[in-house]
């Protein structure tokens, strides 16, 4: 179980490849000594591929996957990770980095179109397979004034997800 009281990243609904663990997994190298990895929702197949590249690294005590969370749960997982990492491959919509905003935590998501359409300037986008654009999202994490502006661009850019709009 990793110590919910030190510094980790989340990934939420990490079921099918699109979602990209692997290339975060890939990118180890740029995170594991400040921060574990904790994911959710991810069995079967794919996660058995992801337990095999975590072996491969040598980054076991580094990882943890939760195959199931309750509301609760995820909501403390939330409260309490230093970002949501969200680098999927292609997306209809992706609810979690809205959920990350709710409780007013970065979100590190894939240069892609959904994306960039749903989250706008409330979060920090990472162009797939470049390292360097990786190097770049770890450390905006880390500066405390890019934090409170994304933070505040997230809690704007909430109110345009309401029930209301929604219907």
């Amino acid at each position: 179980c990793v110590d919910t009281q030190s510094p980790y990243l989340l990934m939420v609904g990490a079921r099918y490849s699109h979602k990209n663990v692997d290339e975060v997994l890939q990118m180890a190298a740029l995170w594991k000594d400040k921060y574990r990895l904790v994911v959710t929702s991810c069995s079967g197949k794919y996660r058995q591929a992801l337990e095999k590249i975590i072996g491969q690294l040598g980054i076991s005590d580094r990882v943890e996957f939760r195959n199931y969370v309750s509301d609760a749960q995820l909501l403390q997982l939330y409260q309490g990770c230093k970002a949501l990492v969200y680098p999927s491959k292609w997306e209809g919509f992706g609810i979690p980095p809205l959920e990350a905003l709710a409780c007013s935590r970065p979100v590190i998501a894939s240069d892609i179109e959904i994306h960039r359409e749903v989250l706008g300037d409330a979060a920090l986008f990472v162009k797939l397979n470049d390292e360097s654009s990786w190097r770049e999202v770890f450390s905006a994490i880390e500066d405390e004034s890019t934090l409170n502006k994304t933070v505040s661009n997230g809690k704007k850019r909430l109110a345009h997800y309401t029930q209301k709009n929604s219907l």
